[in-house]
């Protein structure tokens, strides 16, 4: 990723509301790791069901060195870049040759399959007799594997993003891939962003991709439609998630920006399974996840802006002695 993407009033669109959003990107990550699994389980088949030795071969061999001037001369030979992994089974997992390719390989292989006639919006799924349980566009795999320059790439053949326009802006969301979030905020034409944007980028598995948070990002994001106060598909708002995130190396200032925002310091994590969508609360408060990853700056900025410092009895979860006795001098028990 790019240094820091600046956020214009009306680039970014964003869609990650409910905790059906969330399964549904874990849905994503589930069929890649199936498409990885039959990449060395399920052999690639022809149009009549029979093993196609010639795209297998290509598939294994030819495809891996992004050699493109290659890979051109074996689809001149007849290899056929449409075809399908599967399994002769009652349940077959599919995976198209252009699918890996957007998983493993170079962007410019990707553009070699599309010129010469990769179809790049056939949805690829597991198969449940005639139906289909799971399956992923081809956009939505770039999306996945974190690749703007292959997305654009699909578009330029011909990829229609309106066919899985939510899901890429949930799965680049939850990517923290804000160049891809402006593309496709571009690309639909709207600034406005989902109350739960920030609980959102804010996980420590997102954060592992982006960790340029910042308070002015923070203003930008609720002044299109993020509360500070919403919970993530984990439970967790995003005054938790900064708490957790090792990703955030400066964590008090994204502290005081989210209180001035309107973060409430007392809001615990939650359960997001339990009471039908409601959400069953917890005894951990900003306060202890602070006391347990942030220390003494930000158990202050907490406190200084109306944490309650014997909700969830953050002194017993205590080990740090200067936290302790700032804890007790502001009226800890």
């Amino acid at each position: 990723m790019k240094a820091i993407i600046k956020i214009s009033i009306c680039s970014v669109t964003l869609l990650v509301s409910t905790y059906a959003n969330a399964q549904s990107f874990s849905r994503h990550r589930r069929d890649k790791e199936q498409q990885e699994q039959t990449n060395s389980t399920a052999g690639y088949i022809d149009g009549n069901g029979s093993t196609d030795t010639r795209t297998q071969y290509f598939v294994d061999n030819v495809l891996p060195t992004n050699d493109t001037a290659k890979i051109a001369q074996f689809i001149a030979a007849g290899v056929d870049i449409n075809a399908v992994a599967g399994q002769a089974s009652v349940v077959r997992y599919y995976q198209s040759v252009l699918m890996r390719a957007l998983y493993r390989y170079k962007p410019a292989t990707v553009e070699c399959l599309l010129k010469h006639g990769a179809d790049p919006n056939r949805r690829i799924g597991q198969k449940y007799g005639d139906g289909i349980a799971y399956s992923m566009y081809p956009l939505e795999a770039a999306a996945d594997a974190n690749s703007l320059e292959k997305m654009q790439l699909l578009v330029k053949y011909g990829a229609n993003l309106n066919t899985c326009m939510s899901s890429l802006k949930e799965i680049a969301t939850q990517k923290g891939n804000m160049e891809m979030m402006n593309y496709l905020g571009g690309k639909s034409g709207t600034d406005k962003v989902d109350r739960n944007t920030l609980a959102v980028m804010t996980k420590p598995d997102v954060m592992k991709n982006f960790s340029n948070i910042t308070p002015a990002l923070i203003t930008d994001l609720i002044s299109k439609g993020a509360d500070p106060n919403a919970f993530g598909p984990d439970g967790r708002t995003a005054l938790i998630n900064v708490m957790l995130n090792n990703g955030i190396k400066n964590k008090t200032p994204i502290i005081q920006a989210l209180i001035k925002a309107g973060a409430n310091p007392n809001l615990g994590d939650a359960d997001p399974e339990k009471g039908k969508g409601l959400y069953k609360f917890y005894s951990t408060t900003p306060l202890v996840y602070a006391i347990k990853n942030v220390g003494l700056d930000g158990v202050k900025a907490l406190v200084e802006n109306g944490a309650d410092v014997n909700a969830g009895s953050p002194l017993s979860r205590c080990n740090d002695k200067k936290v302790s006795e700032y804890l007790i001098l502001h009226g800890a028990r």
